[in-house]
């Protein structure tokens, strides 16, 4: 039988949530995944970002290598620039095996944007700017796409706040619809070609819980069920899947990471600033920013205040780079720092810290101060040099990684200074974030080399699965306990 795969991707699963949910018999298909199939945790990326985690997986590169760390990077004038696929120095897997004849249908992974021509049809994901671009191939289908999916979003167009409520009325029934139209997207794709490789993901399960975490907790909560009736959207085609296409296809289940709930937002420049490792320039413009930012004009207290004028909720509509860098012309920015004393700094959602100058000894001393100042809190902190052992590594890439209580609290610097503290609630208003274990699951069943594997396993192990070797550059070995080509064993994973 010629050999084909359908990749299921549920960006952000956590088994923490749907082995519960499998008990109490609210998800047959992961059930049936779980009772029939083969799966283990999935180990995510540090940070577990989906930037850094996607690319990773898709293409079996270390961060250290591709060089994605966030949404954003740094311009030469410190203004925030979006990450695109066309910046990544690797193919994903599905070029490969379009480079190698196989048919190919990918709709919706993150960090896609823009694509490559494939053998087959494409759809890019996450970070896609709109309809409005170039976001499917062939072209000969976006017409007919437009036609019978005229709301299709990338991304949610809602943002919530706690001094807008009716805002979370709009982002569930926004989630939930987003779930249901990616199943029927997935639908008409799937009927384009026949397929060797058939790939889907779902964001909506990502998206409601980094806001609905918390009404999970809250017995009188409407949204008690929110992120479960997200996730049963999502296992009912699962189910329809694994039942009708499991002859056909051999199924690999995935998420980039998990999730779990957060706590707190920590702005660790303000630490840095406080140790004396970053300076601000002395001008009077950067003087006038800091005492306005001092008396509350910050980000923090910007966003409170669009929430109350329910000017939040439509932020999603809007260009995300553009909107970013139109704050950081209000309040104090990376551009405002002095960059020949500043010797650290933090950036990005999950904000390491970086060295404006490698120093082995002063990045020692950082990392010591960190793990002694936040002591119980840090759950992981290392140099990047130790993480991925090697000295060179892009600029990307910071100097210094952690986790705070698993993911609990996060360290978030997109904007340099956007509270006045060093921790506050979450300035996004999300009760939810990523953990580090994500889900992997396959079926029918396959013998597999791991009971832990993490994501630079992914590409390695589809490329075997059909017949390809990896290139030299994969971190990760495939999973595939049998030698490559050959017929597929059905068996549990060795531990």
């Amino acid at each position: 039988m010629k050999k084909r795969l359908f990749f299921f991707g549920v960006d952000s699963a956590t088994w923490e949530l749907i082995d519960p949910w499998i008990r109490e018999g609210k998800l047959p298909g992961f059930a049936k995944l779980r009772e029939s199939g083969t799966t283990a945790p999935l180990t995510s990326t540090i940070p577990p970002l989906t930037p850094v985690a996607w690319p990773t997986a898709m293409t079996g590169a270390n961060p250290a290598q591709h060089g994605f760390y966030d949404f954003y990077k740094l311009d030469e004038n410190k203004e925030l620039t979006i990450n695109l696929a066309s910046d990544l120095p690797y193919p994903f897997f599905w070029d490969t095996l379009s480079a190698a004849g196989k048919k190919v249908g990918i709709f919706n992974i993150p960090i896609t944007y823009p694509f490559k021509p494939v053998n087959g049809v494409m759809i890019s994901g996450l970070m896609t700017p709109g309809v409005e671009a170039d976001f499917i191939y062939p072209k000969t289908l976006r017409q007919e796409f437009l036609r019978k999916f005229p709301h299709f979003r990338f991304a949610p167009g809602v943002k919530v706040s706690r001094e807008d409520r009716e805002s979370y009325r709009l982002r569930f029934a926004e989630n939930l619809e987003d779930a249901r139209e990616t199943i029927r997207i997935a639908k008409w794709l799937f009927k384009k070609a026949d397929y060797d490789l058939f790939a889907v993901n779902f964001m909506a399960v990502d998206h409601v819980q980094h806001f609905f975490w918390e009404f999970m907790r809250d017995p009188k909560s409407e949204y008690r069920e929110a992120i479960l009736k997200v996730y049963q959207e999502v296992d009912a085609y699962l189910q329809e899947v694994l039942e009708e296409q499991s002859e056909r296809y051999q199924i690999l289940v995935f998420s980039d990471h998990g999730a779990g709930p957060l706590e707190k937002t920590l702005f660790l420049n303000r630490w840095l600033l406080k140790k004396g490792y970053l300076k601000f320039q002395n001008s009077p413009r950067v003087w006038l920013k800091r005492l306005l930012a001092e008396l509350g004009f910050d980000p923090q207290s910007l966003i409170r205040l669009g929430a109350k004028l329910k000017l939040v909720r439509r932020v999603g509509k809007f260009n995300m780079q553009k909107r970013n860098r139109l704050m950081n012309k209000l309040v104090l920015s990376y551009a405002d720092l002095d960059w020949q004393q500043t010797r650290a700094y933090s950036f990005g959602m999950y904000g390491g810290i970086f060295l404006t100058k490698f120093n082995k000894k002063l990045a020692a001393e950082i990392l010591t101060k960190f793990k002694k100042d936040f002591g119980s809190e840090v759950t992981f902190a290392e140099l990047s040099s130790k993480i991925y052992q090697t000295s060179t590594y892009p600029k990307t890439i910071p100097d210094i990684q952690f986790l705070l209580k698993k993911g609990a609290i996060v360290s978030t610097n997109i904007y340099a200074f956007a509270g006045r503290k060093l921790m506050t609630a979450p300035i996004t208003n999300k009760s939810g974030e990523h953990r580090v274990e994500g889900i992997l699951g396959f079926y029918p069943p396959l013998k597999l080399r791991s009971s832990l594997p993490d994501l630079t396993t992914i590409t390695p192990t589809i490329l075997d699965f059909f017949g390809i070797e990896a290139p030299a550059y994969c971190k990760g070995k495939s999973l595939i306990a049998n030698s490559s080509g050959a017929d597929l064993e059905v068996a549990e994973i060795e531990t």
